[in-house]
């Protein structure tokens, strides 16, 4: 696997990367810990419809999220600043009325 700190440390610090550097620098640090979670996502059973959503989202762009794409946003100002409701509850919500529709 390509380790971008060897780019990172010779382009931005002007030096020489070694395996020494993966304890110590933030930016291995933090690729080290993005490669583990994207790991654990793309293993991790979907079991439910919310996990689906929950997944959906996380590894979807905004953008190309149905919710944005055909203006589905539902949640008030209330529910996104006071309750925090994340966005993949629309997501959840659209999923069970387009699956109503189907069953119609």
């Amino acid at each position: 696997m390509f380790n971008p700190c060897v780019e990172y440390c010779y382009n931005r610090l002007g030096k020489q990367y070694s395996s020494d550097c993966d304890d110590k620098c933030e930016y291995a640090k933090v690729v080290k810990e993005r490669n583990y979670l994207n790991e654990e996502l793309n293993t991790r059973k979907i079991a439910t419809l919310g996990e689906l959503s929950s997944q959906f989202c996380c590894l979807t762009e905004c953008e190309n999220c149905p919710v944005m794409i055909h203006k589905y946003e539902k949640r008030t100002e209330f529910d996104k600043e006071i309750l925090h409701e994340p966005c993949c509850t629309n997501l959840y919500k659209w999923i069970i009325e387009q699956g109503k529709l189907i069953d119609k």
